[in-house]
């Protein structure tokens, strides 16, 4: 079922010119009236945007699709709305991709299956497929791309009755017709994920994803290479003793690819305790061979890297979060294809109406020569969409604070530990001296937790017993500052 709205924004919305012959900076967030957030932006022939996100109503209703039209400064102007009220309709972290002819390939998983829709430039659906339909099948869309010749790529993670779940990447005509499907994951009991996929220049891919170990809830980056027909020809993991995921990647023009992740740094602490992320690069030649590698520790607290693209000077831009001491900042990341860190920006603006601030840019995109567009979500006293433009350099309009020249080295070291992780259900937080309360973020950025503690205690046990399975932030502050854990919950 689709609704369509016109609206204009008009809140929340401030712009700038910024210099002569430069596209005017913004950023514009829209509240939808329910739980609302973007997975990908991207620009249409006449240089307006179409965001490609997700919307929720009141608790038990079924997750939608929605689709928004913006105009080159940021008002938004039209939003189409599909999904039905028997199931979810959900998109992956980087779900869409543009054709050659101004149409948008979008992976949606609907109920538990992935399919593969095509869209013109006014969001409206010319056609819809799906690659599993068989019987116990469960399926979820990643990421979708555009080959060559125009054909569309649907990647996604496939699970057929009694197998682990599996990588999978399914190739269309631009019509709609279907040419092949192939399957990805060593033969173990480990469960696989996909993430994020590119072409490549002889005509093949380049996937990337995790593995799961069942056991242990540790999980590494996967990243899997293929011809143009889909058959594997090599693939690899990056595996610290922390968690790691390899999420985007990009196709580079003279050859190989970059891609991004976080790695886990260990708690000098807590032997063990893998607790603090930081942003994750490597270059790859196209036979896999790794020709640097290099960990940039930022202002310490960088958590998720989401999405990455190619700057009209060769260089590569990474967006991403970081955790501050009352919420998240929006950060963008660029470096050289030699691993130069060239500069570090963070992004945020406190919202008077909420404590906290949080700010999550799944997609970036280089609009021009001279601006950058990031879109994702803000809030966490319930979410909006959020685009925004800053100029080449990553200066920002002037209603959002930038955190700038962040240094690259090692960020303040935790103080607080936590224990155990995994944990079945509770965990007990030792510091010399805890102060105010203890918060548990979802992978969302929602609070899903917030438990109040006496100042000056050391031995906190926090139940959570009653959230269920997957990976969790933790939140808590003594008198060092504010941390952040990563938590699994495995019962």
């Amino acid at each position: 079922m689709k609704t369509r709205n016109t609206l204009l924004v008009t809140s929340l919305f401030l712009w700038c010119v910024h210099a002569s012959g430069q596209n005017i900076l913004f950023s514009t967030r829209h509240d939808g009236g329910s739980d609302d957030g973007i997975n990908c932006v991207r620009t249409t022939t006449d240089g307006s945007f179409i965001v490609f996100g997700s919307r929720q109503g009141e608790e038990g209703s079924k997750a939608q699709v929605c689709i928004s039209l913006l105009d080159h400064e940021g008002n938004y102007y039209n939003t189409v709305n599909y999904g039905d009220s028997s199931r979810d309709h959900r998109l992956g972290y980087d779900p869409g991709a543009k054709t050659m002819d101004d149409q948008f390939s979008l992976g949606v998983t609907v109920g538990y299956s992935a399919s593969l829709w095509l869209l013109n430039s006014l969001a409206d659906t010319l056609w819809c497929r799906s690659p599993f339909v068989a019987i116990g099948d469960t399926s979820q869309a990643d990421g979708t791309a555009i080959a060559g010749n125009g054909d569309i790529l649907l990647l996604g993670t496939v699970k057929h009755i009694d197998t682990p779940r599996k990588m999978f990447l399914a190739r269309y005509s631009n019509t709609g017709s279907f040419k092949w499907a192939q399957e990805y994951a060593p033969s173990n009991s480990w469960p696989h994920y996909a993430f994020a996929m590119d072409t490549l220049n002889d005509g093949g891919f380049i996937l990337s994803g995790y593995r799961v170990d069942p056991y242990s809830w540790d999980s590494d980056g996967w990243l899997v290479r293929t011809d143009s027909m889909g058959t594997l020809v090599w693939d690899s993991y990056l595996n610290t003793g922390g968690d790691d995921g390899m999420r985007p990647l990009v196709s580079l023009p003279g050859g190989g690819f970059m891609v991004g992740g976080m790695e886990q740094r260990e708690n000098p602490n807590q032997p063990g305790d893998y607790c603090c992320s930081a942003p994750y690069f490597a270059r790859y030649a196209d036979d896999g061979t790794v020709l640097w590698d290099s960990t940039y520790a930022g202002g310490g607290n960088e958590v998720y890297s989401f999405d990455m693209c190619l700057s009209t000077e060769g260089n590569i831009l990474s967006s991403g979060t970081a955790w501050s001491q009352y919420g998240q900042r929006a950060y963008l990341f660029s470096i050289g294809i030699d691993g130069d860190s060239l500069w570090h920006h963070q992004y945020f603006a406190p919202d008077g109406s909420c404590i906290n601030y949080s700010y999550w840019p799944y997609s970036v995109i280089q609009e021009s020569a001279t601006s950058i567009v990031v879109a994702g979500f803000v809030g966490l006293c319930g979410n909006d969409q959020w685009v925004m433009r800053v100029d080449a350099q990553g200066t920002p309009p002037p209603n959002m604070q930038l955190w700038t020249d962040v240094a690259e080295g090692v960020g303040p070291e935790p103080g607080i530990t936590v224990s155990p992780n995994p944990t079945d259900g509770t965990i007990t937080l030792r510091s010399p001296a805890l102060l105010g309360h203890v918060e548990v973020f979802d992978l969302s950025g929602r609070r899903v937790l917030d438990v109040p503690i006496g100042t000056g205690m050391s031995n906190i046990p926090i139940d959570l017993g009653g959230l269920r399975c997957g990976t969790y932030i933790v939140a808590a502050t003594d008198r060092e500052g504010r941390t952040w854990h990563q938590v699994v919950i495995k019962k």
